[in-house]
């Protein structure tokens, strides 16, 4: 009898040690591409007309505080594209429900400006929905130069081993100060484009406006920010790392 109860025991420990080092399943991440009922796809939103209604929704992976003139912009993505919702009517309260990550669905005007598309401003309207996501930065490297590079318009992108052109620039024509937006030139695959730190996204006090600011001719680094448009690329960064 005793032996018996042993094995028991003993049986009972090796299971609830089998039990312990079970891990539970990781839920299943959410499709960044679904769209509540109403809602475009990005390539519905592209095909729509300058000036047409529009019903996007994506996950916030920048805003910019405009409160004190009412407003705020964000960049939102999916799993297609992104988008840029600029000056959108917003309050505090709102604001703090912008955060990084957080799944919203924004009704305004369709426009486009020097080749950005975005919802023109003063018109979006904007309602937090339930999910989350987060995106990686995409390596656009090998598309600077080529027609497409601009299907990553507004998506958070990096760029590999560019090369300082010229020291940055406070303003884009050099006649700003310290504390201004700062304008790099970098050359990729050979052409040089503009690089810019944004002081309205990262602040003139941010490690990259720091580092950007100290960049020499001849330096080689890697960007992290978003592929706005104007004219062509002008990725805004948010890091910057020096080879």
């Amino acid at each position: 009898m005793k032996k018996t109860l042993a094995i028991i025991l003993a049986l009972i420990m090796v299971l609830s040690f089998a039990a312990c080092g079970k891990k539970d399943p990781e839920p299943a991440k959410a499709d960044p591409s679904a769209k509540s009922e109403g809602v475009m796809t990005y390539a519905e939103y592209l095909a729509a007309a300058d000036g047409a209604d529009v019903v996007i929704e994506g996950y916030v992976t920048a805003r910019i505080d405009g409160l004190a003139w009412g407003n705020c912009s964000l960049i939102l993505q999916d799993g297609d594209g992104a988008y840029y919702v600029y000056r959108m009517p917003c309050d505090a309260a709102g604001f703090e429900k912008l955060t990084i990550g957080q799944k919203v669905k924004v009704s305004g005007v369709r426009t486009a400006w020097s080749g950005e598309n975005e919802i023109k401003e003063g018109t979006g309207v904007f309602e937090v929905v339930d999910g989350t996501y987060t995106f990686d930065y995409v390596d656009v490297t090998n598309l600077y130069g080529t027609d497409a590079l601009i299907s990553n318009q507004n998506m958070k992108t990096k760029v590999t081993g560019a090369t300082v052109k010229a020291a940055a620039l406070y303003k884009w024509d050099g006649s700003g100060e310290k504390g201004d937006d700062l304008y790099l030139t970098l050359t990729v695959n050979g052409a040089d484009y503009q690089f810019i730190v944004e002081t309205d996204l990262v602040g003139s006090d941010s490690d990259v406006y720091k580092t950007v600011e100290g960049l020499t001719v001849g330096q080689v680094v890697d960007v992290e920010g978003f592929l706005y448009w104007y004219n062509g690329p002008q990725l805004w960064m948010e890091s910057v790392t020096v080879k």
